[in-house]
């Protein structure tokens, strides 16, 4: 099953009150859905995968392109920011996860997978207010706003971000960490 993108969505219903315990469990119920996805990222940043990126999910049914209506559950990848985008964006945390997600996938398969929004192949308004230009160009993000003086993941000098690679390890987002002139910190362009 060769992958060539990425079906961006978000849940639909406030998680903004919720507990750990409450946002895990709504992913679990989730995750055993026929509609479903591969990945969720939650607010905080954090990457749960919920289902292999081989397995056939029923993220995103093709109803407004002609072809085949389950060619985006083959060939996408469904990514779910874990709550409720139709006023505001996810917090820059969660944006800078989605690009090192769709980073390490680029790597691990050898590709660009194309970004899509649910709502430009299936009629809903998901994933609301979230663009693919929001998820695209890493310096959207603006760095600087992701409170970098109290987050030991993100360090920017120079208006240059730096991420440590030891929090990418702990994501899981990449295996092993090669370190170059003692740096810990790898610049993101």
């Amino acid at each position: 099953m060769v992958k060539s993108c990425i079906v961006v969505h978000h849940w639909g219903f406030d998680t903004s009150s919720f507990t750990p315990k409450q946002l895990f469990s709504s992913m679990n119920n989730i995750a055993k859905e026929k509609h479903s996805y591969h990945y969720v990222i939650f607010d905080s940043g954090l990457i749960t995968c919920i289902n292999p990126i081989n397995k056939l999910v029923g993220h995103a049914a093709n109803q407004k392109l002609s072809g085949d209506d389950d060619r985006f559950n083959i060939s996408g990848i469904g990514v779910s920011f874990a709550g409720l985008y139709i006023n505001h964006l996810p917090p820059p945390d969660a944006l800078f996860a989605f690009h090192c997600l769709k980073k390490s996938l680029d790597d691990s398969l050898v590709t660009n997978l194309k970004i899509l929004l649910h709502k430009d192949i299936s009629f809903t308004d998901c994933p609301g207010m979230i663009k693919v230009s929001d998820l695209s160009d890493p310096k959207y993000l603006n760095f600087i706003a992701m409170s970098t003086k109290n987050n030991p993941v993100v360090k920017c000098f120079n208006n240059q971000a730096f991420i440590n690679l030891r929090s990418l390890q702990q994501m899981k987002l990449i295996k092993n960490i090669a370190f170059v002139a003692n740096s810990k910190y790898l610049f993101i362009k």
